[in-house]
């Protein structure tokens, strides 16, 4: 891509590779990048794009299981991620 950016698509592949990771390795640096591309897919996608509204709930849902293994970690005193 000779502008540097990455197509919508292509955004939205490199936050589900970064998802699949972080459930796999379960660092947090990779639940981080995941929301990052799923993030830029939301911003590169038109306001028509049915992709756009997928985007907004796949960060919903990382988000919440990022906080909600973070919370359940303090609370037992094992932080994760």
């Amino acid at each position: 891509m000779s502008d540097g950016t990455l197509k919508e698509p292509l955004l939205g592949l490199a936050g589900a590779i970064y998802k699949r990771r972080w459930e796999l390795d379960n660092q947090s640096a990779n639940l981080e990048r995941s929301l990052f591309y799923y993030r830029r897919g939301y911003e590169a996608a038109g306001p028509a794009d049915p992709h756009r509204e997928l985007y907004v709930l796949r960060c919903g849902y990382l988000a919440n299981l990022g906080l909600t293994r973070s919370y359940v970690g303090r609370e037992s005193g094992h932080v994760v991620g």
